[in-house]
This record gives C-alpha cells, structure tokens and sequence, in this order.
C-alpha cells in the first residue's frame, strides 16, 4: 500500500500508479511475498531522500497520529529527480534491507551497545563503588570520570554501530546490482542524492552532521566508495565474450 502523508498530499495515494508497478516489478525479483508500506513524505532540511523506518507516524488528514511498522519512506523530492531506472535501483536498494530484515538487526545491535554503556556504571553503584569513590576523593572528581566515562562510552558505542550500519549500506548496494542488473542507474541516483545534499541551504545543519560523523563515522559509506563499488561490480560481471 502506498501512503501520502505530505502536507498538500492526499489520503490515498493512487496519485503513483507507475510507482505502485515499480514496486510489484522490484518485489517479484527479490522474491518477497510479504505486504508491503510505502509512505510519501515531505523532503528532509537535508534534501530528497528515502529509507526503510521501523515505525512511521502519520502527520497528517485521516491517518494522524496512526503508526505503521516496516515502512519505505520516500520523500516526494525523489521523483523529480530521478528517472524511473535510477528510482527502481533506489527502491531495490531498500528491498535488500527489508528482505534482510536489517532494521531489526540493527536495533538490536544499538540496544547491545546502549546496554554496555548503562550496565557498567550502575552495577559500579549498586556495588558500592561510585559513594566509594565519591567519599574518597571529592564530588567533582568523580562526576568528571562518571561523564568521561559515558562520553567515551557513547562515541565507540555510536562508532561500532555505525561501522556495522556502513556494511550493511554496501551488502544492500551489492544486492541491488545483482537483482537489478543495472549498475548505472545506481550510479547516476547515487550522484544526484550527493549533489541535491551540496545544495542544502541549511549550513548549520550540515556542518554539525559533518562534525558528528567525524567523531562516530557515518552510516553509509561515501558517495565515491559507493561508486567504485559499482565500477569494480560492472568489472566482475563483464560479459565474456563469444557467449
């Protein structure tokens, strides 16, 4: 079922009959039998996008305040700027995470590592240690290593999921070429997410996400790695020739 929770959209959106064909095709290669969500939404301050969310609230007329789970998002700045071979490599991107179950396996990976950062300090209270260690030195010192600790804590936290999120971003990659055999077109949407993203007006924005990610690293892999990702695929499946 395809939704349009834009803020100018509709209830139903029987608006993307191409899209909904799109979808069916992709589904069929990927051999994925299950009901599927799309919702169309507005673009992010960042640009046009889309991505696999494991629980979407509605904004807007007759479904607000409604929740769905496993959703496609696709904010509605893609069709503008994509052509329906470049699109369905997008769309066939997420399918690999969906049929992967990949939203699943990463939120389990982040509650791993949130538990990690929790459990430590509060058994170190539970067990005496942290009055101890305010008793034996003074209230300051020991909020200083408390915070050190959960600032460490949270950056090798963010840092290993990130690491684990950049792989799966290159395996969904990787499946799409080889469901979709159109490398190209993967290519060419790759390029044009980056180049609308250099265009966010939005500076602050942008620059925190940058300083963000230096510390943690990003989720996806870079727009270059991807690319030469896709060239040395199409170097692997060259066809042979005199076959």
């Amino acid at each position: 079922m395809i939704y349009d929770d834009t803020t100018n959209g509709v209830d139903n959106a029987d608006i993307y009959p191409k899209l909904d064909g799109l979808i069916n095709d992709i589904k069929r290669k990927f051999e994925i039998n299950e009901e599927l969500n799309f919702v169309i939404i507005d673009d992010y301050p960042s640009g046009p996008d889309l991505g696999v969310q494991r629980k979407y609230k509605f904004n807007y007329r007759s479904k607000k305040g409604s929740t769905l789970d496993n959703v496609l998002i696709i904010t509605k700045g893609i069709f503008k700027i994509m052509n329906s071979d470049e699109l369905e490599m997008l769309i066939a991107h997420e399918f690999s995470h969906i049929k992967n179950k990949d939203t699943t396996a990463l939120n389990y990976i982040r509650k791993k590592y949130l538990s990690l950062i929790i459990i430590p300090p509060v058994l170190g209270i539970v067990l005496g240690a942290g009055v101890e260690l305010v008793i034996k030195y003074n209230l300051l010192a020991a909020s200083l290593i408390i915070i050190s600790y959960f600032i460490i804590a949270a950056l090798e936290g963010a840092r290993a999921y990130n690491s684990k999120k950049r792989s799966i971003e290159t395996r969904a990659d990787e499946d799409a070429l080889n469901v979709m055999l159109n490398p190209d077109a993967l290519r060419n949407a790759i390029e044009k997410i980056n180049d609308t993203k250099k265009l966010n007006p939005n500076k602050l924005i942008y620059l925190s996400w940058k300083i963000f990610y230096f510390f943690v690293g990003h989720t996806h892999p870079s727009p270059a790695e991807r690319i030469i990702n896709i060239e040395k695929w199409k170097e692997q499946n060259k066809p042979i020739k005199g076959t």
